[in-house]
């Protein structure tokens, strides 16, 4: 009756364990909306580590790479940052928001032709990004270049002439 008890104990914990690994197996769509989430809520070590075992599975996942960089970035690690957004536009040549988003840590770290390209390659790929021109003016109010910079919050206030982020950059 002992060796019963003891079989018995042995098939719950079994299946127990079963039950429980169905349950925390996700599927690659409910990791990847896990880390969206928690980098909206500005967890970005856990949005990390969901983008991360997302990547594994998901190779070419550019957005997941990006998302990454942004969590990286928001922490200040740059290297890392940069390196997904590398990996972002590797991926999508097409990808304008990568390429912006590398650009501003190439300007943080003060390599402003790295960032001109890059702005460049930008607007190559998506031309209605304001995030490029809002950029390229904080590049060239940098270098007190302010005729460019007008220059370019003219355009983004031309693509977007209800947008009030535009006017204040302009003031």
């Amino acid at each position: 009756s002992d060796k019963i008890l003891k079989k018995i104990i042995l098939l719950l914990i079994i299946s127990l364990s079963t039950i429980t690994n169905l349950f925390s197996q996700e599927n690659p769509q409910s990791i990847y909306r896990n880390g969206i989430e928690k980098f909206f809520n500005s967890d970005f070590d856990l949005a990390i580590t969901y983008f991360t075992d997302y990547i594994k599975t998901e190779t070419q996942a550019y957005e997941a790479y990006n998302y990454r960089g942004l969590c990286y970035l928001a922490q200040k690690n740059y290297a890392k940052a940069k390196e997904d957004f590398s990996s972002a536009v590797h991926l999508n040549k097409s990808f304008s928001q990568g390429f912006v988003n590398r650009a501003n840590i190439f300007a943080l770290q003060g390599d402003y032709d790295a960032a001109l390209r890059d702005y460049n390659n930008a607007i190559l790929a998506d031309r209605a990004n304001l995030e490029i021109y809002y950029g390229l003016s904080l590049l060239y109010i940098n270098s007190k270049e302010f005729n460019k910079a007008l220059i370019e919050l003219k355009t983004a206030a031309a693509l977007a002439p209800k947008n009030a982020r535009v006017y204040l950059n302009t003031a």
